[in-house]
């Protein structure tokens, strides 16, 4: 009798942390918030201005190689950087020029230096006529520390920034069968939130983002930029 009342004893012990550990666990998986983002698509774009034609892409070689790559760092680290990569520029142009390419090739050195790397890549389209081969759309999955990084700054005043390098490359043949090429390095940066004078902040819905790159056959064949951010 009494080995019937132990065993009785020991079997509500067991069904009663049973049940309290499933209630823990009920209660952490009802409390627990989604990641703030996981995923995004770089979008890259090429035009041609005033006509595609005008600027080769209907030359059946015509082709575009693109590289990029992003990385993720913090907005302080971001203003510290080209606080000092620009400090010694002046005003007068022709040496602010050459300054200001020096301070981007420091620049880009010292965020591959200190940044995340989060993804990079290259591609190459031909025959850019067709719209489509003038459209890359690639989507990022983002890894555990980078998540990690997006839900710390929810509880924080850090603010994660996005740097995004770009190298684009154009070839072709325009309507006078004159060999055209196209060259371009261009970095962007993405900040995660927007902060507001009084230190409240919202962060910016950033599904999809990248570049856009045109060339325009009246400005000697320039490259211009505008930024998806969406």
């Amino acid at each position: 009798m009494k080995m019937k009342q132990i065993v009785l004893a020991a079997f509500f012990l067991v069904l009663f942390a049973s049940l309290a550990l499933s209630q823990t666990t009920d209660a952490k998986s009802q409390t627990a918030s989604p990641n703030l983002l996981e995923k995004i698509d770089l979008k890259f774009n090429l035009t041609g201005t005033p006509k595609p034609e005008d600027v080769g892409f209907d030359d059946r070689n015509s082709s575009w190689k693109l590289t990029y790559h992003l990385l993720l760092s913090n907005e302080k680290t971001v203003t510290d950087l080209i606080s000092k990569a620009y400090a010694n520029c002046g005003e007068n142009v022709a040496n602010n020029q050459k300054c200001v390419a020096r301070a981007n090739k420091k620049l880009d050195k010292q965020f591959r230096k200190t940044a995340l790397s989060v993804s990079r890549g290259s591609f190459k389209r031909n025959s850019l006529l067709l719209e489509t081969n003038r459209q890359i759309l690639f989507p990022v999955k983002f890894m555990p520390d980078v998540i990690r990084i997006f839900n710390d700054a929810a509880q924080s005043t850090e603010n994660p920034v996005f740097i995004l390098r770009i190298k684009s490359r154009v070839s072709a043949k325009t309507s006078t069968k004159q060999k055209v090429r196209y060259k371009t390095s261009i970095r962007f940066q993405y900040p995660l939130k927007f902060i507001r004078s009084d230190g409240s902040f919202d962060f910016y819905n950033i599904n999809v983002f990248g570049a856009s790159v045109g060339i325009n056959k009246e400005s000697d064949g320039k490259f211009s930029y505008s930024i998806y951010r969406q």
